[in-house]
């Protein structure tokens, strides 16, 4: 008579199981409505699968162990490839959550802006990985009185301030525009600034710009920047690098 096949052993699910998959799905939902992150429920995922269907005696215990530290180190240790939002009370959290890593983080200079937004707000931040470069922004809406208080504050600050337009114009001639505060031969043209999708191409002379930093590198820049439309009452607050 020939042999049998061996029955393939089910994989049951015990209450342990129901219960840790319960917690896992309400933390990792917590965790993505905070942070935008689905980080957590990937690593959790695999530790689950780990720890709840692996024989746990001898040897397997050390390969375990090992794929545990390997999976916490890769999904948690390292930085958040990205996190945007446009609810203006999760950023404290995605703040503190960023802050936690060596990478792009926000910049000194930041005022305390919660108070200043009157209407739409985005926040957008990504990582700087390899030979990509990194940035982290905040766009709002406020009222006049806010911007002639931001105008006020950043002009002081600021080592260049320009208009898009003569951004623009200083890109295609390579020469800084009358008025420019210059103190390096670099053009204005050859600053590197984050300006996000709303800014993207833009050549407006209602926007002006009002850079704290930059070191003039195309390859490895590192601007901060504060663009101001006074018409629109916008602000945007940049950091590239």
């Amino acid at each position: 008579m020939s042999e049998q096949p061996a029955a393939k052993k089910r994989i049951r699910l015990t209450k342990v199981h129901i219960i840790a998959l319960a917690v896992i799905a309400m933390l990792s939902a917590l965790w993505y409505v905070l942070l935008g992150d689905l980080k957590l429920l990937l690593v959790s995922t695999i530790l689950f699968c780990l720890w709840g269907f692996s024989k746990k005696s001898g040897r397997n215990v050390i390969l375990l162990i090992l794929a545990t530290a390997m999976t916490l180190w890769l999904g948690l240790g390292i930085a958040p490839l990205s996190v945007s939002s446009q609810t203006l009370w999760k950023y404290p959290f995605q703040r503190a959550y960023i802050g936690l890593y060596q990478n792009i983080a926000e910049p000194d200079w930041f005022p305390d802006f919660a108070g200043d937004v009157k209407g739409g707000y985005e926040f957008d931040y990504m990582a700087s990985m390899l030979q990509g470069t990194g940035h982290y922004s905040v766009y709002f809406e406020t009222d006049g009185e806010t911007v002639k208080r931001y105008v006020q504050d950043f002009s002081k600050q600021a080592k260049y301030s320009f208009t898009f337009a003569e951004y623009a114009a200083s890109k295609r001639t390579s020469d800084a525009p009358a008025g420019t505060k210059q103190e390096q031969k670099n053009s204005i043209g050859d600053i590197s600034m984050y300006v996000g999708s709303r800014y993207d191409g833009c050549s407006s002379a209602d926007v002006q710009v009002y850079v704290l930093e930059t070191n003039f590198d195309f390859n490895h820049p590192h601007t901060s920047a504060v663009m101001i439309d006074k018409n629109n009452n916008t602000v945007f607050l940049s950091r590239l690098g």
